[in-house]
């Protein structure tokens, strides 16, 4: 049955892009009588909340930290904004109208509000990674700067669910941002190398012009 409604969900908003739609049109859609989604999902943002897959996609990132044991984590963690960010594009018709409804219905929406969310773990996983190595400056603490991360990136997936950061910028976006923060937390021998990753970056977000060839 939740199964069942869920399909339901996500036809509505893939026909509409929209999430507009009301608990009886949900259970209509799904022919179900009118309180089984309330039974199942409690309110509409629990029939989001289950669209995006939360668990899931967490589960995966886990995974992925676990299959690059060697990785540098400085590399990794920013390479896990930009998993983030492919992952909700590869399916956009569906994320983008989801997030859009749960930022309204929830502003906190993916963690809400929890500052030791699963998501902030597993940027902190990276940090951990580059204090251990020592490619942190000195008296860095990596629970804050995990904390920062996640919330810069909620800050670019609410602008992209509402359509002010467009899908070709999203990705780019997300590794500018990402990399600034760390080039400002970063050892003093590896600034020069992040700075310029910045400027590297700078090309594919939405208001830097093209580098000169």
């Amino acid at each position: 049955m939740r199964s069942r409604i869920l399909v339901a969900a996500r036809a509505l908003v893939l026909d509409h892009g929209t999430t507009a739609f009301t608990m009886a049109e949900l259970a209509s859609a799904a022919d179900v009588a009118l309180v089984t989604p309330y039974n199942y999902f409690d309110s509409k943002a629990g029939v989001l909340y289950a669209l995006l897959d939360l668990e899931g996609a967490q589960a995966q990132a886990v995974e992925r930290i676990a299959d690059t044991p060697s990785a540098e984590g400085l590399d990794l963690t920013l390479a896990f904004g930009e998993s983030r960010a492919r992952r909700y594009l590869a399916d956009a018709p569906l994320y983008r109208p989801v997030f859009n409804g749960l930022f309204g219905l929830d502003p906190a929406a993916e963690d809400r509000g929890s500052q030791r969310s699963p998501w902030v773990q597993l940027w902190e996983q990276g940090l951990l990674l580059a204090s251990a190595a020592g490619d942190l400056a000195a008296g860095v603490e990596t629970a804050p700067v995990a904390r920062s991360l996640h919330r810069q990136f909620n800050v670019l997936l609410r602008d992209w669910a509402l359509g002010h950061i467009e899908d070709q910028h999203f990705e780019p976006e997300t590794r500018y941002a990402t990399a600034l923060l760390l080039s400002a937390v970063v050892s003093e021998q590896l600034r020069p190398d992040w700075l310029a990753r910045v400027i590297d970056a700078q090309p594919g977000v939405g208001g830097f012009p093209p580098t000169p060839g």
